[in-house]
């Protein structure tokens, strides 16, 4: 029996033109975006979180209605006869739309959940002190990471077997750049602005814990996994706060998810960035995106 995950990346897969991106299989996102931002929220999105993180989760979300789509069209099957995906999973923000597909928020309330956390972020990046992250990569990545000793630095991701991002003080993970590429690493500067998952985003944690009181939750339609525990979310409002201050365990959610059977993972972004991490991290599986299958069978 052949299991399908839909996954929901998060930061870094954004696609060039949003606007033009969420606005073809999902015009309503558009406006639920504008109500909630602003007009000008798509020209806003390099220079805010506050944009950038509701555009990002629209964008997801525009994914996930092109594959309802196909799936509606006969073209695209969950597999062996199934209803459904046998679960969702987002990466950090991805947890999100995650949520939507799942069926335990509504779009317009996860646009304003997003827009709130990212204000959050702006909000810590202007308070400092300054933080930064950095992806590494490579054979030695994880014995590397696992072997520092600092006080300001944090495995914040845990991605694949050849891949983890560290974060923290900007200080400590310029030192560490440097250290891991003597080492024979790639290290690349993740552009996020604020040490996320780690301890030192706590305060902003809290708030958005109880902001989260406001959001109206659901029972799942599909099983939602989290990225931090990897396993189905329990308490969702806890989750989606600790997230921010959590590490993201998404090898072990691939390893747990193709335990159960998982052996096809779809990736709702533009872009082939959890699919990447699925194929790295569990060789074999199908791992296409919702834009692949469009275009296979458009």
């Amino acid at each position: 029996m052949t299991e399908t995950v839909v996954l929901f990346p998060g930061q870094g897969s954004q696609p060039r033109d949003m606007r033009e991106h969420v606005g073809g299989p999902a015009p309503e996102l558009v406006t639920y975006l504008e109500e909630e931002c602003g007009p000008d929220v798509f020209d806003r999105t390099e220079q805010e979180a506050a944009c950038r993180q509701p555009a990002f989760v629209a964008s997801t979300l525009a994914g996930w209605a092109r594959l309802q789509a196909l799936v509606e069209q006969g073209t695209v099957e969950w597999g062996d006869g199934a209803a459904g995906p046998m679960a969702v999973a987002g990466h950090s923000l991805g947890e999100i739309p995650a949520l939507v597909a799942g069926g335990v928020l509504d779009a317009r309330d996860a646009i304003r959940l997003a827009h709130l956390r990212g204000s959050l972020y702006d909000e810590a990046q202007a308070a400092g002190p300054p933080g930064d992250m950095l992806a590494l990569v490579g054979d030695g990545a994880h014995d590397f990471a696992h072997g520092l000793d600092d006080d300001d630095l944090w495995i914040a991701n845990d991605n694949s077997p050849v891949q983890v991002v560290l974060s923290g003080a900007a200080d400590a993970v310029e030192r560490v750049r440097k250290e891991a590429k003597a080492a024979g690493l790639r290290a690349v500067p993740l552009v996020v602005g604020v040490p996320a998952h780690t301890p030192m985003l706590a305060a902003y944690r809290d708030r958005l814990r109880a902001a989260l009181d406001d959001v109206p939750v659901h029972e799942p339609r599909i099983p939602v996994w989290s990225c931090t525990t990897a396993a189905p979310m329990g308490d969702v409002r806890e989750e989606v706060a600790d997230c921010i201050v959590q590490p993201v365990h998404w090898r072990q959610l691939l390893l747990a998810l193709h335990e159960r059977g998982a052996r096809r993972f779809i990736d709702t972004g533009p872009g082939h960035v959890v699919a990447g991490l699925a194929h790295k991290t569990l060789p074999g599986v199908e791992t296409p995106t919702s834009t692949d299958l469009e275009e296979a069978h458009g």
